[in-house]
């Protein structure tokens, strides 16, 4: 009978520690810092942390809402191509 209330406790721990897990994410108080690359992870995002990072980053990042022309028009890359072509 001890074997099977100490069998039912850990099972009970084990669902406990799942919930915890799943609830907060597998990458949760695993943090690092990588300057040398401008690179860190914060619970399970990862970000730069240098200005060229920075911008690698945003630059892979989707954007929501129905007008995606006007924030297109705004990034420095199509403000460049903008600048030595023409419209037509």
């Amino acid at each position: 009978m001890l074997f099977k209330s100490s069998l039912l406790m850990t099972a009970q721990a084990l669902v406990a520690a799942t919930t915890t897990v799943s609830k907060d994410g597998i990458w949760t108080g695993h943090n690092w810092k990588d300057s040398a690359n401008g690179v860190q992870n914060i619970d399970g995002i990862i970000s730069g942390t240098s200005p060229d990072m920075i911008r690698r980053f945003k630059s892979a990042s989707t954007y929501e809402g129905t007008d995606l022309d006007s924030v297109y028009l705004d990034q420095a890359n199509v403000k460049t191509v903008m600048s030595v072509l023409s419209e037509d």
